[in-house]
């Protein structure tokens, strides 16, 4: 009955997609030393976000520019976008993490997606 009642909690519906994707931090105080992460891999995507296999973990609210292109999905060039993380989920055995990331966590005037 919890995971119906999560299910129905999601506004978009999500797509898998594996493309990789680079993690760029920003507007944080530790944003310049806080390393960008050029191995994350995504795992799906909606309007409202996308999970990601990253290299590194990043704090929860932490606001990342993220860029990516898929071929898969016949898109052309390349996709920006700003978002933040919302939850971490560590796999110590991978040595990865699993980052739930919600688009629209923007500053005044700037755009989403580009």
């Amino acid at each position: 009955m919890q995971t119906r009642e999560l299910k129905n909690r999601r506004l978009h519906a999500r797509v898998p997609l594996g493309c990789d994707v680079q993690l760029q931090p920003i507007s944080t105080p530790s944003a310049s030393s806080t390393k960008c992460s050029y191995d994350s891999i995504s795992r799906d995507i909606s309007a409202g976000g996308m999970r990601i296999w990253s290299d590194r973990p990043y704090p929860t609210q932490t606001r990342l520019m993220l860029a990516f292109e898929c071929d898969a999905l016949e898109w052309t060039g390349i996709t920006t976008c700003v978002g933040s993380v919302v939850w971490v989920e560590p796999d110590p055995t991978a040595g990865r993490c699993l980052l739930g990331i919600k688009f629209g966590d923007t500053e005044p005037g700037q755009t989403t997606l580009q």
